[in-house]
């Protein structure tokens, strides 16, 4: 290899390792401050470089946020094997799946700011009309994380402990979409009348988790 061949591998090397930085510091101010109230002075400050800087890698706050929810999907499904038990690997398929869908309840308790982050984006990307592929990165991402439950609701399904007259894609759908939902209800509003103080929503949460497991556990 030539000499400025490996110069500019070099640079380009740099230039992608400033960016992961940027992005890094980015998804920590969102999450700190709220994705409508962060600024991109915020992200230059905390990212220690200059507001021209922060714009030639990313040229709106929109696009930043966009490159934020693959960055931090992309870093829940490397840190997937971090939430699980020992001796996952030898649960039934039911269990398996219990056990993915505690990673939620896990993460309601200690990072709550995850899902405040999720809800904020998803407003972002209705009210500023984003397309389905200006999000491809983001759908792969969630598609590669689906294929842990799928494997254990496939386990499951030949060790005998889930059933198997269902719909798995439409279940699936489901299942997430109704714990994403409760648990960014009580990240986001919390408690609105006092009835709602009445039962957590710890434990609201853990028996949506029962009722899912409870709707294709083979009985």
């Amino acid at each position: 290899m030539k000499l400025q061949e490996i110069r500019q591998s070099e640079r380009e090397e740099r230039k992608e390792e400033r960016r992961e930085h940027i992005l890094q510091c980015a998804l920590d101010v969102f999450m700190l401050k709220g994705l409508d109230q962060a600024t991109m002075k915020d992200v230059a400050d905390a990212s220690e470089v200059g507001i021209a800087t922060l714009f030639r890698y990313f040229p709106t706050k929109k696009q930043l946020a966009i490159d934020c929810a693959a960055t931090l999907w992309k870093r829940e499904f490397m840190q997937l094997p971090i939430y699980l038990p020992r001796g996952y690997d030898d649960m039934d398929g039911i269990t398996q799946f219990q056990q993915l869908l505690e990673i939620f309840l896990y993460h309601f308790q200690k990072t709550p700011e995850v899902f405040r982050f999720l809800e904020q984006f998803d407003n972002l990307v209705h009210n500023e009309s984003v397309g389905f592929d200006q999000l491809d990165e983001v759908e792969d991402i969630l598609r590669t994380l689906k294929e842990p439950i799928y494997q254990a609701i496939e386990k499951g399904k030949s060790d005998g402990t889930i059933r198997h007259d269902f719909n798995v894609e439409l279940f699936y759908m489901t299942s997430m979409h109704t714990l994403m939902s409760i648990i960014q209800k009580f990240v986001l509003r919390g408690e609105i009348v006092r009835s709602d103080s009445e039962v957590t929503g710890e434990a609201q949460i853990r028996l949506v988790i029962e009722m899912v497991c409870g709707f294709i556990r083979n009985k």
